[in-house]
């Protein structure tokens, strides 16, 4: 008998996490997410489970799904309108119980240009390519922050 190859996610680090399985200590199955194989691989997501990742700091979680009256579609849109609206690239938009909840990084384009400058000096700004890269590796690998919230107060008027 072969034993099923585990199922890989790659948060918005680049770090790859792996969809497990093992049991409580009543030997009732678990399910989780790690960075390295310690209980079954599983090949694919359980139903009625979902494969979370924080938005604070990228961590995946595997959880049960969480009914909410927000859309997948309505998160999507509202991404796409805070992006347009604050001029901001890195923006995370997560559906929370019956509301929208926006995350921003931590670290402003301006102060990682200004630690590219510190590290660097003046040789490596000269190159946009690098600094780009850098400046968008240190964004993405930034702790995120609640910044905004909305609400979901009436579903009939959305």
């Amino acid at each position: 008998m072969t034993t099923p190859k585990a199922f890989p996610y790659e948060n918005r680090m680049g770090d790859v996490y792996y969809l497990q399985e093992g049991k409580t200590p009543t030997g009732k199955p678990k399910y989780y997410a790690g960075r390295k194989l310690s209980g079954t691989p599983l090949a694919a997501v359980p139903e009625g489970y979902e494969i979370y990742e924080r938005p604070e700091n990228a961590q995946v979680v595997f959880r049960k799904v969480k009914p909410s009256l927000i859309t997948e579609f309505e998160r999507r849109q509202a991404e796409d309108a805070v992006r347009r609206a604050s001029g901001l690239e890195h923006v995370i938009v997560a559906i929370e119980d019956s509301a929208l909840v926006v995350y921003t990084p931590s670290t402003t384009r301006a102060e990682t240009d200004d630690l590219i400058q510190r590290l660097a000096g003046p040789m490596f700004a000269r190159n946009s390519a690098a600094v780009d890269a850098f400046r968008e590796e240190m964004l993405k690998r930034s702790q995120y922050v609640k910044m905004l919230r909305f609400a979901l107060i009436d579903p009939d008027k959305r």
